[in-house]
């Protein structure tokens, strides 16, 4: 018999697989068609949800189901396959889009801080060279020009310093972003490809095995109470024969008791008592039972008579 065990893990694998695929779908539906979230959402629900009515029943039903029927239902249940891994592709791909464009936005970002802490360092680096062109017997103009400038060298340093500051708050959270998709980047460099090639790969293998898997179970868990119930009704009319068997045994204890009760009050018979009573030939029959026992004795008292033939 199917163990109960084994049944009880059937269902909670495919109540856990089926839930969250179902839910990774809906919310990866929502995502590709979020002018619509909530009609999306009820559509996506009711689709998952006889998806896997429509997989047992047509489990138990395949047999008994016309071709027509059978072949339609067989395609719906295929196609809502399929929409439940496009809704998971979307989902998973939404999520690595979020952490990609994170991290393309720090990127942008410290691109565009490096080319103004470029440009500042280029007006600082003006503002000494036309000081120092300056000829130096003109001592009072340079002084001048270098007051003149001094005020605007400290106001780029300062905003050098802070752009300064900022690439290293952007840095920091690539690294944060990084964290996640750590192992992603390190199967890119390992087989030397793109990032977006790895994900893209990742992604289609966990389709492929979410909602196939989730049917699948669904099936199991229908033929894993079948064979149950089965079992248990094939044990159910074993049980009756068995007790007639019990029972007809005592009767056949009771008879060869009662013979053997018969035997020993012969045995136990005073000779006296037998020699009492007439002697009869007793002849053989063709055919005598089982119980029937012959016994023949002879006394020492009794004359010898010739003329009498013991049988």
């Amino acid at each position: 018999m199917t163990q109960l065990w084994v049944i009880v893990g059937l269902i909670i694998a495919a109540i856990a697989v089926s839930i969250q695929g179902a839910a990774f779908s809906v919310f990866g539906l929502g995502e590709l068609f979020s002018g619509a979230t909530l009609a999306i959402t009820l559509i996506a629900s009711a689709l998952e949800f006889s998806k896997f009515v429509l997989a047992a029943y047509l489990h138990q039903s395949w047999a008994r189901l016309g071709w027509i029927f059978k072949t339609y239902l067989t395609a719906a249940v295929v196609v809502l396959s399929a929409i439940t891994s496009m809704g998971i592709f979307g989902y998973l791909s939404s999520a690595y889009q979020k952490s990609s464009s994170t991290l393309e936005q720090e990127n942008i970002k410290i691109a565009g801080l490096r080319g103004d802490q470029a440009r500042i360092a280029s007006e600082i680096e003006r503002l000494n060279k036309a000081i120092d062109e300056i000829p130096a017997t003109r001592v009072s103009k340079k002084l001048q020009a270098r007051a003149d400038a001094e005020p605007m060298i400290t106001k780029l340093t300062t905003d050098a310093d802070r752009l300064a500051h900022d690439i290293t708050q952007s840095e920091l959270q690539i690294l944060e972003v990084k964290k996640r998709v750590g192992p992603l980047i390190y199967i890119a460099s390992a087989f030397k490809v793109d990032i977006d090639t790895v994900v893209k790969y990742l992604i289609l293998i966990l389709v492929s095995v979410i909602d196939p898997l989730a049917i699948c179970l669904v099936i199991a868990v229908s033929e894993s109470l079948n064979a149950r119930r089965s079992e248990r009704a094939v044990m159910k009319n074993a049980v009756p024969s068995s007790a007639s068997a019990q029972s007809a045994a005592p009767s056949s204890n009771q008879s060869a008791s009662q013979t053997q009760v018969a035997s020993e009050t012969a045995s136990q018979t005073p000779v006296a008592a037998l020699a009492d009573e007439p002697i009869h030939i007793v002849g053989t029959s063709p055919v005598q039972s089982p119980e029937t026992t012959v016994i023949q004795m002879r006394f020492a008292d009794d004359e010898p008579d010739s003329s009498k033939k013991v049988i």
